[in-house]
């Protein structure tokens, strides 16, 4: 400005510094009225300076590994990934900072119908009343009016965690659980059919019109009869058999393929059982989130409020992802739990329920697994995630922190910090080399199962055999076979007189 007072009649070149005493305007020269300019200090000493000691206000939420919140004598202390990187962010760019929280303890999500005023750390930048959010804030659409993103620091993907199944719950049916249902199912359709191919064939074969081939078929059990084919079809699979085969060509051929298929059913049972006996595998009850939809009526589910995954799921164009997030705000109506704003509610409510998975990033889920060994995650990892820094919107303030973190990125300081903040590998006892272990009670209780199943079925057995006896009408004679099937049994109309006799005498 032009200085009336001054004999030299110049014009003053002020520049904007921040001082101890607060931010203010600084003579760095001046301009007299014939243009000439005259230069005392540095035109631009916050380009040398950086931000020449400003201020900022940074507002961040506790989320370990990425901002842990510590209180050491009464005096709240953070630290972790994010600090570190504010840290140095201040010291390049030579700034200071506070730190606070947002009061609703949210990061981010719609307070309103029309989808505009956000609450938790993206609100706080909306009103302009932070300068910076250092927290794992994703970038999202959504956000995207309200507030702008710095560079990314971080990519993390969503999965689920549960607790890992009680491994001897399912022990009773190891004697199954070597062959998936469909294995089984077609087993059991295959025994049926060859039981009633062997009876047919054998029934109606026109081998056995010539009578001695027909007595021989007596002699050797009768497979002409449905039961008698089942046991043998059945004694087949347990590489027991019959004591004797069919005597048709066609039955021994029936027969001879059904061994074959037994041989190599049985080979392939009898190996996974040993290894199911062997090696305890902890699988999970669902490894997707769509299994976990289709267990929706035995699994809870939910997230961390006010976070990104409140907001996305229920409305995400993928049908399963919007089943699965309309399926946590239903359950939040009858247990408002489901979306509280604490992750250690959640890891502590998986612990102690083994019907409960919560919904969240994989890095946090890594710390307490590697603390605790009944937690485990899903396979399936999706919904990436890119973790920022917030600023208010249109601020200049952000193509300048980014190039920064570009720059620390770049010179390996990220790799350092992860290094430093991620949680040790941690080997859960029994897991770090595999040996052979005892066969245990608990581990053949399938098979003691079966035995007093087949002693409880063989006494209803006997029980009706004994009723059928006392109440059946008894005969004076039985006629061993017929005069079909046992042409010898008769001469011309005579009965053998010690066939009666033997009867009689039965």
């Amino acid at each position: 400005m032009l200085d009336p007072t001054n004999k030299c009649k110049a014009y003053h070149i002020d520049t904007l510094l921040w001082t101890r005493d607060g931010r203010r305007f600084s003579s760095v020269g001046y301009a007299d009225t014939t243009g000439n300019v005259v230069v005392k200090s540095d035109v631009f000493p916050n380009v040398k300076y950086g931000y020449n000691k400003r201020r900022f206000l940074v507002s961040t939420l506790p989320y370990s590994p990425f901002v842990i919140k510590r209180n050491v004598n009464n005096t709240n202390i953070f630290e972790g990934f994010c600090m570190d990187l504010l840290s140095e962010l201040a010291q390049k760019l030579n700034f200071t900072y506070t730190l606070t929280e947002p009061e609703d303890r949210n990061w981010g999500t719609f307070t309103d119908e029309a989808k505009t005023t956000f609450n938790g750390l993206v609100g706080q930048l909306q009103r302009k009343e932070v300068d910076i959010v250092a927290a794992p804030i994703t970038r999202q659409a959504q956000r995207s009016p309200a507030m702008d993103f710095s560079y990314s620091y971080f990519y993390e993907y969503t999965t689920v965690l549960i607790k890992k199944p009680d491994v001897n719950a399912g022990k009773w049916k190891t004697l199954i659980d070597p062959l998936r249902w469909e294995v089984l199912g077609t087993v059991g359709s295959l025994l049926i059919t060859v039981t009633f191919l062997v009876y047919i064939l054998e029934k109606n074969n026109p081998f056995y019109s010539n009578p001695q081939n027909a007595q021989m078929r007596i002699a050797q059990g009768g497979l002409h009869e449905i039961h008698s084919s089942f046991w043998y079809v059945f004694g087949a699979l347990l590489c027991q058999g019959g004591v004797h085969l069919p005597l048709s060509t066609s039955g021994r051929t029936l027969i001879s393929c059904w061994w074959l298929t037994c041989i190599i059913i049985v080979g392939t049972y009898c190996g996974n059982l040993i290894a199911f006996l062997t090696i305890t595998k902890e699988q999970p009850p669902f490894n997707t989130i769509a299994e976990m939809l289709e267990l929706k009526g035995t699994y809870k589910w939910g997230t961390v409020g006010g976070t990104n995954w409140e907001m996305v799921f229920p409305t995400s164009s993928n049908p399963t992802f919007k089943e699965v997030g309309e399926a946590f705000l239903e359950f939040n109506k009858a247990d408002p739990t489901i979306l509280h704003q604490v992750p250690e509610f959640h890891i502590n409510r998986v612990l102690n329920d083994n019907n409960y998975a919560w919904i969240g990033d994989k890095t946090y889920m890594e710390i307490y697994m590697a603390r605790e060994c009944s937690l485990l995650s899903i396979k399936e990892e999706f919904m990436p995630m890119i973790y920022v820094f917030g600023f208010t919107k249109n601020s200049p303030h952000t193509a300048i922190f980014s190039e920064q973190m570009l720059k620390i990125h770049e010179g390996g300081l990220f790799q350092i910090w992860k290094r430093k903040w991620w949680p040790k590998s941690n080997f859960c006892e029994g897991n770090q080399i595999p040996e052979a272990k005892p066969i245990s009670l608990m581990d053949v209780q399938s098979a003691f199962y079966v035995c007093v199943i087949g002693i409880f079925v063989g006494f209803v057995a006997f029980t009706i055999e004994l009723v059928v006896h006392k109440y059946r009408p008894h005969t004076t004679s039985t006629n061993v076979a017929s005069n079909e099937d046992l042409p010898n049994s008769s001469d011309n109309g005579k009965t053998n007189p010690k066939s009666e006799e033997a009867v009689g005498d039965k």
